[in-house]
């Protein structure tokens, strides 16, 4: 039974995370959204800039990092999940 839960949980976060993905290429491809090339973290500019979704409930509400605060982003995301504190 856990497992069932599981796919079921796994596959409606997937959704939300893909269209919310979805959501922002397309806004920033109708020039709805700008990307910048300066991340929002650490200042570094890029040309590669990557939308971190706080909340995949609010598509195009996106923190504008590079790949590195990215990465470092969920990884913290990760480390509070497993002590239990994430939200």
């Amino acid at each position: 039974m856990g497992n069932e839960y599981s796919a079921t949980a796994f596959t409606i976060m997937n959704s939300m995370v893909s269209s919310s993905y979805r959501a922002v290429s397309r806004a920033v491809k109708a020039g709805e959204m700008i990307r910048p090339v300066v991340c929002s973290r650490c200042g570094k500019i890029s040309a590669s800039i990557e939308g971190h979704h706080a909340r995949y409930d609010r598509p195009l509400s996106v923190q504008w990092v590079c790949h590195s605060c990215h990465k470092k982003i969920h990884i913290a995301i990760k480390k509070e999940f497993r002590r239990g504190t994430a939200i």
